[in-house]
C-alpha cells in the first residue's frame, strides 16, 4: 500500500509541529477537516446498508418523515454555555424522535465535538432507549453533550400529551444538574 505511506508523509509535511497556527491556516484547516467529515456522509449510508439495516435507518430527517411519524428537536450552541466558553458558537443538535415508540431513529450534528455527541446518541439509538430516558441522563456541565440532553428533553416535552412529562420530570433534573 504505497499510496497510504504517500499520504502519511504529506500529512506530516502540512501538520504543524508545534506552535500556534495563524488565522488563515487555522481556517483553511478548519474548511478541510469539514469536508472530510461531509465525505463520511455517503460512505456511513453504504455502510449501514451493507451491515443489513434498512435505507430508513440511514436516511434524513425528511425520508423519516415520509416513512413514520417522528418529532424533530434542535438545540442550537449558541444556547449553551460550552459553546459560548470556547468561543464556538456555531452548531446544532437535532434529535430525531419516532413518535410512537419514542425511540431516537436520528440524529444531526454540525458543529464542535460533533462526532462524540453522535457517538451518544449512537448508543442511544442501539439501546432503543426511550428519548424521555435520555432527557434524564445526568450529562457532565457545561459540555456540549448537553446539547443532546436539551435536545432530547425538547422531544419528551413534544411528545407528552398530558403536558405532565416536564413538571414530573425536570424538577428533579434542575436539581440533578441534567436541565
Amino acid at each position: 500500500m504505497e499510496w497510504t505511506g504517500r499520504a502519511a508523509r504529506y500529512l506530516r509535511m502540512v501538520l504543524p509541529a508545534g506552535g500556534t497556527l495563524s488565522d488563515g491556516e487555522r481556517r483553511q484547516r478548519h474548511h478541510a477537516i469539514l469536508w472530510l467529515l461531509w465525505l463520511h456522509v455517503p460512505a456511513l449510508v453504504i455502510f449501514s446498508l451493507w451491515m443489513g439495516n434498512d435505507l430508513l435507518h440511514s436516511l434524513t430527517e425528511a425520508a423519516a418523515r415520509e416513512n413514520r411519524a417522528v418529532v424533530a428537536a434542535t438545540v442550537r450552541f449558541d444556547s449553551l454555555p460550552r459553546p459560548i466558553i470556547d468561543g464556538r458558537q456555531t452548531g446544532f443538535c437535532k434529535l430525531v424522535v419516532d413518535r410512537e415508540l419514542h425511540t431516537i431513529v436520528g440524529c444531526h450534528v454540525v458543529g464542535e465535538r460533533a462526532v462524540e455527541l453522535a457517538q451518544l446518541a449512537a448508543t442511544a439509538m442501539a439501546a432503543k432507549m426511550p428519548v424521555e430516558e435520555l432527557a434524564l441522563v445526568p450529562f457532565s456541565f457545561p459540555t456540549y453533550a448537553n446539547a443532546l440532553g436539551r435536545a432530547a428533553i425538547l422531544a419528551a416535552i413534544e411528545l407528552d400529551h398530558t403536558g405532565m412529562w416536564a413538571v414530573d420530570h425536570l424538577g428533579t433534573a434542575v436539581e440533578a444538574g441534567v436541565a
